[in-house]
C-alpha cells in the first residue's frame, strides 16, 4: 500500500475505533463499494447499528513537495479532508437517525485527528485552515474537515556483491555472490561496465591491471575488483 493510501486508511480506521461513530460510517473514497456505502449510510434504508442519515467520507490524498533538492521527495503538505455529509430528514428521526449532527460529527473528527500520529507519517497531524468548512450546497449537509501530515517516500535499492577472484590459477576466474548478477571487466586500467568492458563468461588470462564490477536489475552496482 502505497505512502497516501496508509495514510488514508489510518485516519479513517481511528475515527471507525472511537465510540464517537459508533453509529456513524466511516467511508474510504477508493474503496470499489464505495457508491453503495455512501447511499446506504445517507438513507432511507437503515445502515451501521441501524441507524442512518449522515456519513463521513475521508478522501483520497493529495500532496506538494516543496523542497526539490531534498531526497525521496519529502512531501511537506499532505491534504488529509474527511468529508461530512447529512440528511437531515432521515438524521433528525429518533428512530433511525445517528443523533450527532453534522457540526457534531465533525468537531469530532477534528479532537481525534488533532495531534494524531499515524505509522506512515513522518509527524502529528495538524490542523488545516479552515479547519471546518461547509461544502458546496445540495441534497444534503455538506462539510469537510481539513488537517495536514508530513511524509516522505524513497527508494532504496540493495548493493550488488562485489566480484571476487577464484585462485589460484593460471586463469582468472571470477564470482559474485549475488546470483544472477553480470560482471563486466576491464584490463587497461578503465573502469568496468556494461558501456565500457567485456561481460564475463569464463575464466580468462590476465594482461593487464583486472577491475571488475557486478551489476543486476534491482540493485545497485557493486563496489570495484582491482587485481
Amino acid at each position: 500500500m502505497s505512502l497516501l493510501e496508509s495514510l488514508q486508511q489510518e485516519c479513517a480506521d481511528r475515527l471507525s475505533a472511537l465510540p464517537a461513530f459508533a453509529r456513524v460510517p466511516v467511508l474510504v473514497e477508493h474503496r470499489h463499494d464505495y457508491a453503495s456505502e455512501y447511499q446506504r449510510a445517507l438513507g432511507p434504508l437503515l445502515a451501521t447499528a441501524g441507524t442512518a442519515g449522515a456519513c463521513v467520507t475521508v478522501l483520497t490524498p493529495t500532496a506538494n513537495a516543496h523542497w526539490p533538492e531534498v531526497g525521496g521527495p519529502f512531501f511537506a503538505e499532505i491534504p488529509l479532508v474527511a468529508r461530512v455529509q447529512e440528511n437531515p430528514t432521515v438524521n433528525r428521526d429518533p428512530a433511525r437517525g445517528t443523533g450527532q449532527s453534522a457540526l457534531t460529527i465533525c468537531e469530532a473528527i477534528a479532537a481525534a485527528w488533532c495531534q494524531f500520529y499515524p505509522v506512515a507519517a513522518s509527524g502529528p497531524l495538524v490542523p488545516g485552515q479552515p479547519t471546518i468548512e461547509r461544502g458546496p450546497e445540495g441534497d444534503f449537509v455538506n462539510y469537510q474537515v481539513r488537517f495536514l501530515a508530513r511524509g516522505g517516500v524513497g527508494l532504496s535499492l540493495p548493493p550488488c556483491a562485489a566480484p571476487t577472484l577464484v585462485g589460484p590459477g593460471p586463469l582468472v576466474t571470477l564470482a559474485c555472490a549475488t546470483p544472477g548478477a553480470a560482471i563486466f571487466y576491464t584490463q587497461d586500467g578503465s573502469g568496468p561496465g556494461p558501456r565500457n568492458g567485456t561481460l564475463y563468461t569464463a575464466p580468462f588470462t590476465q594482461t593487464g591491471p583486472v577491475k571488475a564490477r557486478a551489476w543486476l536489475m534491482g540493485y545497485t552496482a557493486s563496489a570495484t575488483l582491482t587485481a
